[in-house]
């Protein structure tokens, strides 16, 4: 069954992959929903507090639990013990939670990447992390070596988005996660992004790490055939990546523009899940 406060809080957190698992089998989609409530929860920590320390106790925490959470005796905790019943239901590995808590640290504690390909590891740990504990969900922790890799790239994919997505996010909370070697290329400098918004040569910058964005989809649809069936609505949020990619580009590739920031849900993208959904693809 799953938990209404969950359902609620990843309303605001994590909208769009909650809208995903609504076409996930249905006695798998509580424990889909316990996973991204474990991943919020931890992504949230970046948005809290400031200082490392006390970040860095929160994870700590988290850590400590993970004992409680295997064993069927969490500590009381909103997610915690939905997370719990998820990992006995299907045998998942405590080594693959503790991947995305020392995946979510590093983004915590990162400081402006250096390269693309930084940016790149940055997010594939945490949501390639995300997708493969969707997939050991889907095949009661047997999936396959395809499965992950499918995960990796699609995690990719959808951090790297995520990433340019969330920028005046990051700029509020004077962070800046572009990578300096784009910024330098395109002469974009990043103290007058987050002083005043959008600059000429944010777009330049940008461009490459959707093109990865992209290339890591193309990869991940070319190998979904070896992935079994049933693990595959794991990866239906890459129905959504398409989207956001579209609408970026319609936005002129600027991130702070009402369109790429919307929340709404269009029936047309429901559609277009409903249809990878029934097809097996995304």
């Amino acid at each position: 069954m799953v938990d209404a406060s969950i359902t609620n809080a990843l309303g605001s957190s994590d909208r769009d992959r909650l809208f995903a698992a609504q076409f996930v089998p249905s006695d798998r989609r509580a424990s889909i929903l316990a996973v991204l409530a474990f991943n919020s929860d931890l992504g949230s920590i970046a948005w809290q507090v400031t200082e490392p320390i006390i970040g860095q106790m929160r994870f700590q925490w988290w850590r400590d639990a993970l004992d409680g959470i295997c064993a069927g005796t969490p500590p009381v905790h909103m997610t915690a013990g939905p997370l719990s019943k998820a990992v006995i239901a299907h045998q998942i590995a405590p080594s693959a939670l503790m991947a995305l808590i020392d995946a979510r640290e590093a983004m915590f504690l990162a400081d402006q990447p250096a390269t693309l390909s930084d940016l790149e590891s940055l997010v594939r740990a945490v949501d390639g992390a995300v997708f493969s504990l969707f997939a050991d969900v889907l095949s009661d922790g047997a999936a396959s070596d395809d499965a992950y890799t499918v995960a990796g790239h699609i995690g990719a994919a959808w951090g790297l988005i995520g990433v340019v997505r969330a920028l005046p996010a990051w700029v509020s909370a004077r962070r800046f996660m572009l990578p300096s070697d784009l910024c330098r290329s395109a002469n974009l400098d990043k103290d007058a992004v987050i002083e005043r918004g959008p600059q000429p040569a944010l777009r330049a910058c940008l461009k490459p790490i959707l093109a990865s964005a992209r290339g890591h989809l193309n990869q991940a649809r070319q190998k979904l055939n070896a992935v079994p069936k049933s693990v595959r609505p794991a990866f239906l949020a890459g129905v959504l990546a398409d989207g956001h990619l579209a609408t970026l580009k319609q936005a002129q590739f600027d991130p702070f523009d009402a369109r790429v920031q919307s929340q709404v849900i269009r029936p047309i993208t429901l559609g277009r899940l409903w249809w990878a959904a029934r097809r097996d693809r995304f």
